[in-house]
């Protein structure tokens, strides 16, 4: 039986689950840095298209959202994290205002996790950490930094990047600076138009060592971004019937606490207050109706987001409690608001006439509140057994304005249900038996829960004669969750597989009805809905020298009530490799092969099939200073190649129109081939 003292050494994983990582039934995926590094990421999403059941649905260059085990995060079923912070500007818009370069690992529930994490927690979580000052004594000094610069064939990008560290007196500072551009990237059947991007970062980092146990933290950060939507979600049908753009920018501050030693119960406790705010403009050019050209700007005016949580862990016998509680507000004060002008043309192509719309608000201001409690238990009575139980409780306050509304028709669908309160309980229970040193099996069974956004339940246009209506009483998504599988842990092979079903009630889907006589479209709850499939992942060392790494991913999801399949669910997929790293450690080198399937099942209505595709890649990390002279300290040349046979090929999970024939934005082209490299030097 292992010592109560052993069992009180615990790492935080995922921010909430206050675990051992071999002890935790949920399904985990971790990149660190230095594997960030090999992958040579232009973008988070080459970093996240590595982890078994997620997806990416790209919309351009830097654009684009992710599908975890089939659900897509614009439909808010896959929330991402940012230093244990919930990170929720604009669903489609989240991942552009991530520097890969600022990030130190990833870390991915795959599957729910509302237990720990609340609403939205139902697909997975994606959770990102990013480096932070660290405090030192003796006199102020430089004590490290990193600087680096890249390029890419397939679109002209270019990439820098620069951090300086300093300590002293008990403090620690951390700059860093970040900044990329990037053209049109060119496909196999020729170039994506639109998909061009730019983006800045800065980031300031103090922190203050209270004592040698307490340190207090304080960030800024500020990021801008312009990117254009090739195609995809909100860039469909591409170019040229739609060219649509995306101009934000993010300001945050953070306030973050951590101590350790004994609090009362208390062996680990942290806390913090953060800040965001988000604001931009969506400009789009439409010619989606022949004899009209439409520019129009949508405002992103918020939301301004108020949040924070704590969390301490409490050890006791052979087992330990993490108790935590956190709060999140969206703001929109201003609703939304967008500027049109529209050109009207005759037969010959000239404009005949000219529609202007000046700047107005067309959906009333919005406000949602969430708090919750939680509680994460871990018991290990003995070498056999490990147990979870987890348990949240959620409630939300959510509020509209009545005016201005786009139509007075809207106007009772706002009154009816203007101000809200909603509540939730969710549970988790997970089991782990050792069967031996290097084997576990696994199993987790809970309860699913999801809060809709603003934007399902306010969220207005006109579409023709009809409406794109907003549902202000939408009810929570509820439903069960089951899960097992084995993992092998030894020092030569890490192997793991899942297989899980998930049991949705109250499903929320954009559904057609007939509001006061017109054809229009609504999101509604459904019956039921299910997804179920199997996820495997695997690390071999095949040799002393070479490793064997790979996923395999199969997901199938369907509406009960109609037996239609959920539209955007990648087909059966997987990424496998090899990877070889000399004695002397000097350099390393990989090939890999992404492949998928055919999609056929498909919701018709929705979206059109999908080829099978294989596309290889080739990756080398150079340690210069190794190969060439040691002056030149910790600096490496990383070098990739992508989709190295120029395969043309689309994500099953990409977004199409099917009110146009497919072409290349329609559903959007990967990339085609591409030589990367980037100079990293740390000092």
């Amino acid at each position: 039986m292992p010592s109560p003292q052993s069992l009180h050494t615990v790492a935080i994983t995922a921010k909430r689950l206050i675990n051992r990582l071999s002890n935790t039934p949920k399904p985990i995926t971790i990149i660190s840095r230095a594997q960030i590094d090999s992958i040579n990421p232009s973008t988070i999403f080459d970093v996240l298209d590595t982890v078994p059941g997620l997806s990416i649905a790209r919309s351009g260059g830097l654009e684009g959202q992710i599908s975890l085990r089939g659900l897509n995060s614009n439909y808010y079923h896959s929330p991402l994290f940012i230093d244990g912070d919930r990170f929720k500007g604009r669903n489609t818009l989240e991942y552009l205002l991530i520097e890969p370069e600022d990030i130190a690992a990833v870390e991915v529930v795959r599957g729910p996790a509302a237990e720990a994490y609340g609403s939205e927690a139902v697909g997975g979580v994606v959770e990102l950490t990013t480096y932070h000052a660290i405090p030192g004594g003796g006199g102020f000094h430089v004590t490290g930094g990193n600087v680096s610069a890249g390029f890419a064939t397939v679109n002209d990008a270019v990439q820098s990047h620069g951090d300086l560290e300093a300590s002293g007196h008990g403090l620690g500072f951390r700059l860093s600076l970040s900044g990329r551009e990037a053209g049109n990237y060119q496909t196999p059947d020729g170039t994506a138009r639109n998909s061009d991007y730019k983006t800045g970062g800065i980031g300031l980092d103090a922190a203050y060592a209270i004592d040698s146990l307490d340190t207090l933290d304080l960030t800024l950060r500020g990021e801008f971004v312009s990117a254009g939507r090739a195609g995809g979600l909100g860039g469909a049908p591409g170019y040229p019937y739609v060219q649509q753009r995306d101009r934000l920018q993010d300001q945050m501050v953070r306030l973050a606490y951590s101590g350790g030693g004994a609090r009362g119960p208390f062996r680990q406790v942290s806390a913090d207050l953060f800040f965001d705010n988000f604001y931009g403009e969506i400009p789009s050019i439409q010619r989606t109706t022949p004899g009209l050209v439409k520019d129009n700007i949508s405002w992103v005016v918020g939301p301004s987001v108020v949040g924070g949580n704590a969390l301490g862990s409490i050890p006791w016998g052979y087992g330990h409690t993490a108790l935590g509680v956190d709060f999140f507000q969206e703001m929109r004060p201003a609703g939304s608001q967008s500027y049109s002008d529209t050109e009207h043309l005759n037969a010959a192509g000239q404009v005949t006439s000219i529609a202007v719309t000046p700047r107005h608000q067309t959906t009333p201001g919005d406000s949602q509140l969430n708090v919750g409690v939680f509680a994460d238990n871990v018991w290990s009575p003995d070498e056999a057994w490990t147990a979870t139980l987890s348990a949240r409780l959620d409630g939300f306050h959510t509020t509209t304005g009545t005016s201005p509304v786009l139509a007075p028709a809207l106007e009772p669908l706002y009154a009816a249900d203007r101000d809200a309160n909603n509540f939730a309980e969710t549970v988790s229970l997970g089991v782990i038996r050792h069967v031996s040193p290097i084997l576990d099996l696994v199993a987790d069974a809970g309860t699913l829960f999801r809060m809709p956004s603003d934007t399902e339940l306010f969220s207005a246009s006109v579409s023709g004669t009809g409406y794109s209506l907003p549902n202000p009483a939408l009810k929570p998504e509820h439903g069960d969750a089951v899960e097992g599988g084995f993992r092998v842990h030894s020092a030569r092979a890490s192997i793991s597989a899942t297989a899980y079903y998930d049991r949705f009630r109250d499903f929320v889907e954009t559904v057609p009805v007939t509001y006061l006589s017109t054809s229009s479209t609504q999101p509604q709850n459904v019956e039921s809905a299910a997804l179920e499939g199997a996820e495997a992942a695997w690390n071999i060392l095949l040799s002393r020298r070479v490793g064997f790494f790979g996923t395999l991913t199969y997901t199938r999801a369907a509406n009960l009530l109609t037996g239609v399949p959920l539209p955007y669910v990648a087909p059966l997929n997987g990424r496998g490799g090899l990877r070889y790293t000399p004695a002397s450690g000097n350099y390393s080198i990989h090939g890999t092969i992404e492949w998928a399937v055919a999609k056929t099942r498909i919701d018709p209505t929705q979206e059109y099939p999908t080829d099978g595709y294989a596309v290889l890649g080739l990756g080398a990390v150079l340690r210069l200073d190794r190969l060439i002279d040691q002056g030149l300290g910790d600096t490496r040349l990383i070098v990739t190649a992508d989709n190295l046979l120029n395969t043309a090929y689309r994500s099953g999970a990409t977004y199409a129109n099917i009110a146009y024939p497919v072409s290349l934005t329609n559903p959007l082209l990967e990339p085609g081939r591409d030589f990367a490299m980037t100079l990293r030097h740390r000092f």
